[in-house]
């Protein structure tokens, strides 16, 4: 708490937060009188709202959506036709950062073909993943990680953070690219 004064005004009291409720709670309130949770969507639920927190503690400007028991966690970028997708694995021990394209495949074929330059941009090599069978394309980078290893949460966190940002920086170019190209 502060106290504050404006000009001659009198003395008033500005409150700051410093801890607030979290949708975790309701989560588990909401999912718990639907059904019960299963101990992998308890544990994701909460690798997810701890998440959220991180990213609010660390950088502001990630818009982040309420967290829920599964195993992604989608976060738009500004575009209709893809959108950043975080996943983990608990089965195969994988955490993903990845461009989801849901149904452009021509996006997909355009950005493959700058696969090069967008792997250079990110210092990273992807998993491009076209699934000719279905109407989703994808775009992913991989860490082995073990959700249950909850004492490496915070760095799991991190990099999920930083691949974001990075994916937001140089999708965000190149779709742009393939869009006014494909306009013309």
């Amino acid at each position: 708490m502060e106290v504050w004064r404006i000009g001659n005004s009198p003395y008033a009291p500005k409150f700051q937060v410093i801890a607030k409720p979290n949708d975790w709670a309701k989560a588990v309130k909401k999912a718990t009188s639907q059904s019960e949770l299963s101990d992998t969507k308890m544990l994701q639920l909460e690798f997810w709202s701890k998440f959220k927190e991180h990213v609010q503690d660390k950088n502001g400007k990630v818009k982040l959506r309420k967290a829920y028991p599964q195993h992604w966690y989608d976060i738009s970028f500004g575009f209709s036709n893809a959108h950043i997708a975080l996943t983990v694995n608990s089965q195969s021990e994988q955490m993903a950062c990845e461009i989801y394209i849901p149904d452009s495949k021509w996006l997909f074929s355009a950005l493959l073909e700058n696969k090069e330059s967008i792997e250079n941009e990110l210092s990273e090599q992807l998993v491009w993943e076209e699934l000719p069978e279905k109407k989703v394309s994808r775009i992913k980078l991989i860490s082995n990680d073990v959700l249950s290893n909850q004492e490496n949460w915070g760095q799991y966190h991190s990099w999920l953070l930083e691949n974001i940002l990075k994916f937001q920086i140089v999708f965000s170019k190149h779709i742009k690219v393939c869009t006014n190209a494909k306009n013309r």
